[in-house]
């Protein structure tokens, strides 16, 4: 219960946030920078319950919300990223499946890590750079995506 009203009131603040335009971006916000690179480890499991955005490079572009896991491996000294995740097609839920690599660099401006994910389908083009803003005991995470 205590998880779900921090929670809650981290997505009032951010709202406010943008709604006060008074930042450029969210890194203003959380300056604290956190370790990005533990939550990239071999065999972790994440559950993605909720997304901010409509048309995102990770996302179904008809769902604002969506449900999914993404587990972390390596292979050959490369970090990946297996996502599946639900879609919605012609009325049937069906798992999709998609592999990202992750190259964890460190930005000299902000003094914060931050990991590059790059599709290993298609055109292979880096998908996101993704900063995390906020951890809560391992459990639950806030990621700031530059690209986006």
């Amino acid at each position: 219960m205590a998880g779900t009203i921090k929670i809650a009131l981290l997505c009032v603040m951010c709202h406010l946030i943008g709604a006060n335009n008074k930042y450029k971006s969210l890194l203003e916000v959380f300056k604290k920078p956190k370790d990005i690179k533990s939550l990239f480890k071999e065999g972790k499991t994440y559950y993605i319950t909720a997304g901010t955005i409509k048309k995102g490079p990770e996302q179904s572009p008809k769902y604002d919300i969506y449900c999914g896991e993404v587990t972390v491996k390596s292979i050959a000294s490369q970090t990946i990223l297996e996502k599946r995740y639900l879609y919605h097609p012609r009325g049937k839920w069906t798992w999709l499946h998609a592999n990202y690599s992750v190259t964890i660099g460190t930005d000299s401006h902000k003094r914060r890590d931050y990991a590059d994910i790059t599709a290993l389908h298609g055109k292979k083009k880096r998908v996101a750079t993704l900063y995390l803003l906020w951890l809560e005991k391992n459990t639950c995470a806030l990621f700031y995506n530059s690209l986006t």
